[in-house]
């Protein structure tokens, strides 16, 4: 059985609707929780890898141990040519273990909004068939600059660095494709003090509110980007 690897940093942001099709293709999907203290796997045992997302800091080496090694262990993945994709915190944190920074962002994007392909993006086979104009879910603080000999293929009016490659198979999207209607009360929850922090009262229910009535196109994007993912990959149809 062909298999991937998700690289899980809290435990209410797991693979979600990719979890859910990969499985539907018959490929294997092992979650390994670095939060919980699990170790690294071998990763040559995957045919590719996700990385997850979470509330840290890519640099909050200190208080997470895991994290130096993630990013070790993430920057010979590039080299190796391993398909690797990080999403929201994963895609900060391949874009740190190649080099780049990550600060924070001028704005928090909390919530759903659209993001634009660049004209790469539009060529670019992770983005085939899906429009240049997305409809998806944000949820950071922080942004990542480009790592060296990356491509921008999506920016926004809040956010201009929303997803990069890095050679063929190399992926950080700042945005979530994975997540699913029934993850976001979850998130709310976990987050609570941030939504009431952050957002005017109420706001937390309506993105919850928002998930369930967009849910068919947004599962119909995340389910092309997974496709064209596994494409990419050579995962097997």
């Amino acid at each position: 059985m062909a298999k991937v690897v998700a690289l899980t940093h809290i435990e209410c942001e797991g693979p979600g609707w990719w979890g859910e099709f990969l499985e539907e293709r018959g490929i294997g999907v092992d979650r390994v929780r670095l939060e919980k203290g699990e170790s690294l796997p071998d990763f040559g045992t995957y045919e590719a890898v996700f990385v997850l997302g979470g509330p840290m800091n890519v640099d909050e080496d200190d208080r997470y141990a895991w994290l130096r090694p993630e990013k070790a262990a993430i920057r010979r993945i590039v080299e190796s040519g391993q398909p690797i994709i990080g999403l929201c915190l994963g895609s900060q944190l391949l874009a740190r273990a190649l080099g780049a920074e990550v600060a924070k962002n001028p704005v928090k994007e909390i919530g759903w909004s659209l993001v634009t392909l660049t004209h790469e993006g539009q060529d670019d086979p992770l983005f085939a068939g899906v429009g240049s104009l997305l409809p998806v879910f944000h949820w950071h603080g922080d942004t990542f600059a480009l790592p060296e000999g990356a491509t921008l293929l999506a920016t926004s009016t809040l956010c201009a660095h929303q997803a990069f490659r890095v050679g063929k198979c190399a992926y950080g999207l700042q945005f979530h494709v994975e997540v699913t209607p029934a993850m976001l009360p979850e998130w709310v929850r976990a987050y609570r003090r941030e939504v009431e922090a952050e957002l005017p009262p109420g706001a937390g229910q309506r993105m919850i509110e928002q998930a369930r009535t967009a849910a068919a196109s947004a599962e119909a994007l995340s389910r092309r980007m997974c496709e064209n993912f596994c494409e990419i990959a050579g995962l097997p149809s």
